[in-house]
């Protein structure tokens, strides 16, 4: 079976890119607009964010339903086997509205994957799958705005937490790496280790950023990708765009500044 487009940024990759970055990052004080795309999800707030010298793209923080976005793809967490989880978050809300067949084509393409490349294959325990931050896309199903999902293993299994703020910049790397394989310009994220892996949304957000920056500054900096934004599952209220404009500015910012001294 063909696996399809795919991409995996490797730990030593990823250690690599940490070391050899010394860029300032730089982003714009986030506007609130509360900009509804349909009666239960709004764009909460949008920034601009240097992505190479000279060049910044928009990325928005969206309040509501990451399967009511506008954009061409979104991204789905996985477990290393891409298994369906079925217990709650981003994979529920994804088959409720898409279907079930997005995910029996994830699941179809990481046992390919893994029965083509068993050197890659990442054991521990239970856990038989892919590697940290594999990804690949599939068909949207139900879903009439999106054209593609995108899964990506962010469960790391050999220490704890499965997913960090590392994490979720690798994976958002490779996300943006299969996304503009199929030649995609907008992708949505969720806020990816708030759930059960109990990360904060600045961590969230700050290592989403990170892991943008990272795919145009080392992977391509020539990328077509023009829009990304960040979805958060929550009433779309002035209060709550203005609690997450404090969480950028104050907790944010001051951690992707550090990150670069």
């Amino acid at each position: 079976m063909n696996f399809g487009k795919t991409f995996t940024l490797t730990g030593t990759e990823r250690q690599r890119l940490v070391n050899s970055t010394t860029y300032m990052t730089e982003i714009e004080t986030p506007e609130v607009t509360l900009s509804r795309d349909s009666t239960t999800t709004a764009q909460a707030l949008k920034t601009l964010v240097e992505v190479v010298s000279g060049r910044k793209i928009e990325f928005g923080i969206i309040l509501g339903d990451l399967t009511e976005v506008d954009v061409d793809a979104i991204a789905c967490p996985a477990n290393p086997g891409f298994e369906y989880a079925g217990f709650g978050g981003v994979q529920v809300a994804i088959a409720r509205r898409a279907g079930m067949a997005t995910f029996e084509e994830a699941e179809a393409k990481a046992k390919a994957y893994i029965a083509s490349r068993p050197k890659d294959v990442s054991i521990d325990g239970n856990f038989v799958g892919v590697p940290l931050g594999f990804a690949t896309a599939t068909a949207s199903g139900n879903l009439d705005r999106i054209r593609t999902i995108i899964h990506v293993n962010n469960m790391r299994v050999d220490k704890q937490p499965p997913c960090d703020e590392d994490v979720v910049r690798q994976c958002v790397g490779s996300v943006l790496a299969v996304a503009e394989s199929e030649g995609l310009t907008s992708v949505a994220f969720p806020a990816m280790g708030t759930g059960v892996w109990g990360m904060s949304m600045a961590e969230s957000i700050s290592g989403t950023i990170k892991g943008i920056q990272d795919y145009f500054r080392e992977i391509n900096s020539d990328s077509g990708i023009n829009k990304i934004s960040l979805v958060i599952y929550a009433q779309p209220t002035l209060a709550n765009a203005n609690e997450l404009k404090s969480i950028m500015v104050n907790e944010v910012a001051p951690q992707l500044k550090s990150s670069q001294q």
